[in-house]
């Protein structure tokens, strides 16, 4: 199936779910101006079918849903639970909930995930260059959580400790497999406990779809025998976005993320390139190594009512050390996507993308944009 057939098939799944979703949603903004404004905003959950055609899954299918809601007075932002379930016919499942929640006055913010996966998957190997043929099908589980609890210090400006788990189990290589199971770090499977601190600057008019202000998140975490971890090592992470309003219904959206790990790293720790967001059209983790780079662009544009549509464009590296930033080539990935408003207050949306790079195209929906 061609990729525009994906999302034409997509789309017609989606219709009837969209036209009760909107007028549920008018009715809802109705209600809203009448309500006072100080008062926390009641949970609103949204949820939606899942149904779409990869060569990576097959056919999938599965749900997805999303909770937004205010704690407190309209000085503290919404704050938002996202979750969903997906089972494909090459027996992947994948059970994932996310949240970013705020207090009342936002005096902390509280961010986390939790993951499980059963996952056939293709490993390419490390490294920024690491050729198709290198690809291996492997098989193994996923259980994946963090979270912090930041404490605004000056207004926009937060600071606090989090905590991560990681564990990779039940892994399976082929058995004449060209990878070296003493050179390659979490080949038998992997558990991480891994501690640290986040300072995020974020003033952001929305946190699911922003159109004015800035995200600033420095962030780091100590993995260590001493809390549990198997692997001793260090990871930092920079991410810096900026949003620009070009007028009242479209804005420039720009990104720059820089990973970093230093000491022994499990391969599925490792930075990457692939994925919903971090360089869209190329499969998550095609290119894996110690560090990555990777900066976006994306032109957001509203069009009629509820429906919009944005053009993006990526581009991106791993690398191993310092000296191999200059030395190794740019990935990029190119790719547009359209929009259906299912929160108007909240400026929240439905999207559907599809990004092409170099020989590849990848093919993604969800709430919220990429970044």
């Amino acid at each position: 199936m061609k990729p525009n057939c994906i999302v034409i098939v997509y789309l017609l799944l989606l219709v009837p779910t969209l036209q009760l979703t909107a007028q549920n949603q008018m009715n809802n903004d109705l209600i809203e101006q009448e309500n006072n404004n100080n008062k926390p905003t009641k949970a609103k959950p949204t949820v939606l079918p899942i149904a779409f055609y990869s060569p990576e899954t097959k056919l999938a299918i599965g749900a997805t849903g999303l909770l937004l809601f205010k704690t407190s007075d309209s000085i503290t932002r919404t704050s938002f639970i996202d979750f969903f379930g997906l089972k494909t016919q090459r027996n992947q499942r994948i059970y994932a909930s996310f949240w970013s929640i705020f207090t009342p006055r936002e005096r902390f913010f509280i961010k986390g995930e939790i993951y499980f996966s059963k996952f056939p998957d293709y490993f390419y190997g490390i490294g920024n260059t690491s050729p198709e043929i290198s690809r291996e099908d492997i098989r193994y589980k996923t259980f994946f959580s963090y979270n912090w609890i930041l404490k605004q210090v000056k207004p926009h400006l937060f600071i606090g400790p989090q905590y991560q788990v990681y564990k990779v189990f039940d892994t399976h290589f082929p058995m004449h497999t060209i990878y070296n199971k003493i050179n390659l770090d979490g080949f038998n499977g992997s558990f991480t406990s891994g501690a640290g601190l986040a300072v995020v600057y974020d003033t952001r008019d929305h946190t699911t779809n922003a159109h004015m202000g800035w995200y600033i998140e420095a962030s780091c975490y100590f993995y260590a025998k001493s809390i549990g971890s198997q692997y001793n090592f260090s990871s930092f992470i920079l991410d810096i976005r900026k949003y620009i309003p070009l007028n009242a219904t479209s804005t420039l959206a720009l990104a720059l993320s820089n990973s970093i790990n230093i000491g022994k790293v499990p391969f599925k720790q490792l930075a990457f390139l692939g994925g919903t967001r971090n360089m869209r059209g190329y499969y998550e983790g095609r290119y894996r190594d110690n560090n990555s780079i990777v900066l976006q662009a994306e032109y957001r544009k509203k069009v009629y009512k509820r429906w919009g549509f944005v053009v993006f464009g990526t581009l991106g590296k791993v690398y191993k050390n310092a000296k191999d930033i200059l030395q190794s080539p740019l990935h990029y990935t190119v790719g547009t996507g359209i929009r259906f408003t299912i929160n108007r207050k909240e400026n929240t949306n439905l999207r559907i993308d599809e990004g092409v790079g170099k020989h590849t195209h990848g093919f993604y929906g969800n709430f919220g944009e990429a970044f």
